[in-house]
């Protein structure tokens, strides 16, 4: 069975993370390839049931808000202002409500829940966005490409702002523009390579400045 493209960078990203486990800091990060794991069999699972035949947006209706929150406490870790970094905490829960209720009261279980991935989209972005602001305003002694975070947060901006974009327009072009829509759905799994891509630059970044 052939997989897509970005499946092998993010497993090519997973394997490297487990080679500069070590130079991985702070903590908080080492859950990195513990993600990057995840990620590798929740995407597995959902192409080949695709393939298949089988339903399954039901799995990413789990996992994808699992993953903002998992992004989130890792921003909420890293970010330094106190009022930020305690709204980016109260999100957690509140976002996780906020699924719950759409999930089973407005676009149910089995549809995607889009409304809150946009919601999870744009705060990630927020949160990506003022992490590179206080890295380049605040932490002038730290060298910006060494930090693996940098590189996570540019990966993350871009596939996220894209794939909002994507999910804005999503119901009017499969409805009146349907051969739009199978472009643009193309382009966010080459951003989705483009991402881990990135990764894996931030970790191969790792050995010059951890020695």
């Amino acid at each position: 069975m052939r997989f897509p493209l970005f499946l092998y960078s993010l497993i090519a990203c997973f394997l490297l993370s487990l080679i500069k486990y070590n130079y991985i800091s702070p903590r908080h990060l080492k859950l990195f390839p513990y993600y990057l794991f995840i990620n590798i069999l929740i995407e597995i699972t959902g192409y080949v049931t695709l393939r298949m035949g089988i339903r399954n947006i039901w799995l990413f209706n789990i996992y994808t808000p699992l993953e903002f929150i998992f992004w989130a406490y890792i921003y909420s870790q890293s970010i330094s202002n106190k009022k930020i970094k305690n709204a980016v905490l109260i999100f957690i829960p509140g976002y996780l409500i906020l699924v719950i209720i759409n999930q089973t009261l407005i676009q149910g279980f089995f549809k995607f829940h889009s409304n809150t991935f946009l919601l999870g989209s744009l705060s990630l972005i927020l949160f990506s966005v003022y992490y590179l602001y206080e890295l380049f305003a605040f932490d002038l002694k730290k060298n910006p490409f060494a930090e693996l975070l940098f590189w996570i947060s540019v990966g993350l901006l871009l596939f996220y702002s894209a794939d909002f974009i994507y999910l804005s327009v999503y119901n009017y072009l499969t409805e009146e523009k349907i051969e739009v829509a199978r472009i643009l759905q193309k382009a966010v799994r080459i951003n989705n390579f483009i991402m881990y891509v990135i990764f894996i630059i931030g970790l191969l970044c790792l050995k010059k400045t951890q020695k």
